[in-house]
């Protein structure tokens, strides 16, 4: 799921200010146990991407392992 609309330079552009955050977040559970599958792995990508879209953020890139 890839989700841009930023200009040509890659920054945000606001009336007072111009920005670009870029963020890694990954989650490791214990032992490496596998939990982000099937159901729970679609409902985390739609839950991020609502919180990305109701604040204005963009998504370049989101996966899971397979």
């Amino acid at each position: 799921m890839i989700y841009t609309n930023l200009l040509s330079d890659g920054y945000q552009h606001r009336r007072h200010n111009k920005n670009l955050l870029m963020a890694h977040i990954v989650f490791v559970t214990k032992y490496r146990k596998k939990i982000m599958f099937g159901y729970f792995n679609l409902y985390l990508k739609q839950v991020l991407f609502d919180i990305c879209v109701k604040h204005h953020w963009y998504i370049k890139a989101i996966e899971t392992d397979k």
